[in-house]
């Protein structure tokens, strides 16, 4: 059952970080449980879409930011940070 006589929101985000309000270091502990899962299950996302990303079928959309090997380098990088951030494609 839903405890009615609370409004306010335990869960905020500050700096970036995601906590949790409470008095009883029981749920601190668990806020920092959740946290760690998900920045976990985050992570293997992640890493889960770059590794799925073909560099040898996408050599057009290198050669498109390309103009040498350091350029093409660069590119390369610039798409899994595309990835990381959850952009697809430069449509995004």
């Amino acid at each position: 059952m839903f405890n009615t006589k609370c409004k306010s929101a335990h869960w905020h985000i500050k700096d970036g970080q995601l906590f949790l309000e409470t008095a009883d270091k029981k749920h601190s502990e668990l806020a920092k449980s959740v946290i760690t899962v998900l920045e976990g299950q985050i992570r293997q996302k992640i890493y889960d879409d770059i590794c799925s990303w073909e560099p040898i079928s996408n050599r057009a959309q290198i050669l498109k930011i390309s103009g040498g090997l350091d350029n093409a380098l660069l590119g390369v990088q610039a798409i899994c940070a595309d990835i990381a951030l959850g952009k697809k494609d430069d449509t995004d």
